[in-house]
């Protein structure tokens, strides 16, 4: 019989191990939008990871959230052109959504619509900027999306 102190350290470490083995073995080949429960997972600890970064001023951080469009803004057509909006997070923190239409396809999107995202978090003082919504041209790494209505932007 295993003590209480054995079995606090224990329980955690073959939870975690058996979450990891369940994304890396068992989620590829679920059928798509089997996920959902485990992307609402994904995007609280996104979240989680989002506000330390802005506590901490931390930047180029790659993360996934979800959350709501609170408006949508003028496209950005200096430069690379990018579609531009307000993300409202579920604990009430926005962040700026910049998502390169050069190089992925035009969200169509409106206030109050729900997406989830992965991309590179930048720091600034209004919340933050999530950008690299798209994938890396270069294929040098991963990259990011933008989820909507069941299809995945990149």
């Amino acid at each position: 019989m295993m003590n209480k102190s054995i079995r606090k350290i224990l329980v955690p470490l073959i939870i975690a191990a058996a979450a990891l083995g369940y994304r890396t073995f068992i989620e590829p080949h679920l059928p798509e939008g089997a996920m959902a429960s485990v992307d609402a997972e994904q995007s609280r600890v996104g979240i989680d990871q989002l506000m330390e970064a802005f506590k901490t001023r931390k930047s180029k951080l790659w993360l996934e959230v979800s959350g709501v469009v609170s408006k949508t803004l003028r496209d950005d057509t200096q430069g690379d052109q990018h579609q531009k909006f307000v993300l409202r997070l579920v604990n009430g923190h926005t962040v700026l959504v910049a998502h390169n239409f050069d190089l992925a396809p035009r969200v169509p999107l409106s206030k109050g619509d729900r997406v989830n995202i992965r991309g590179r978090y930048e720091w600034s003082k209004q919340g933050g900027v999530l950008h690299w919504t798209h994938r890396d041209p270069r294929n040098h790494i991963q990259g990011g999306w933008i989820q909507y209505e069941g299809k995945k932007y990149r």
